[in-house]
């Protein structure tokens, strides 16, 4: 009888040692990982060690021929142009007249809440880092994506284009396409 105290007593000791460690698992999840005594914010530049350097990231095209005349003017437009586009609290009509043969993507765009019902679409912006003209009518631009509140508050080093459609600066239709991919959404092809 002796003999079978002993691996009862080892059974106990063992069973006594996993629930410590469980329970000590389960404090340090508790304490430091799922209520925190405190909240630690860290301010993400835009340009900071987080994101690529543009030397990082994909390059803008080279220009393929002379800029626009007045390029400062002509480079407002652009900007212009993408924040308008992708204002979220703009109308559909005041997007879609900045971008280039627009047909049908003011309802691709709410699609995207069918994959992702929590995004802030009306919060969404832009913000232009860079304009390169790559001649008179065409631009290509390097820009972030914002959007306030959401999981991923920023989409930078997008790269897209602006062409001048009679007198005014538009972003193209490829851009917007491009970027609806990231919301799970693509766009039919053009006949």
């Amino acid at each position: 009888m002796a003999g079978e105290t002993i691996p009862l007593k080892v059974f106990w000791a063992l069973l006594g040692a996993v629930v410590l460690a469980v329970g000590a698992v389960a404090f340090v999840v508790g304490a430091f990982i799922v209520n925190p005594s405190e909240t630690v914010r860290v301010e993400v530049p835009s340009t900071g060690a987080f994101y690529p350097s543009e030397e990082q990231v994909a390059p803008l095209p080279k220009p393929d021929g002379p800029p626009p005349s007045d390029e400062d003017r002509a480079r407002d437009k652009v900007t212009e142009a993408f924040e308008v586009a992708y204002a979220g609290a703009g109308t559909g009509e005041e997007r879609l007249s900045r971008i280039d043969d627009s047909e049908g993507l003011e309802e691709l765009r709410q699609q995207v809440l069918v994959h992702f019902p929590l995004t802030p679409l009306d919060d969404l912006r832009v913000r232009v880092e860079r304009v390169r003209f790559l001649n008179r009518k065409t631009a290509a631009v390097r820009y972030t994506i914002v959007l306030p509140g959401y999981s991923i508050p920023e989409f930078p080093n997008r790269i897209g284009h602006a062409v001048l459609a009679g007198n005014t600066w538009k972003v193209t239709r490829q851009t917007v396409c491009n970027d609806l991919t990231l919301g799970s959404v693509s766009c039919p092809r053009q006949t």
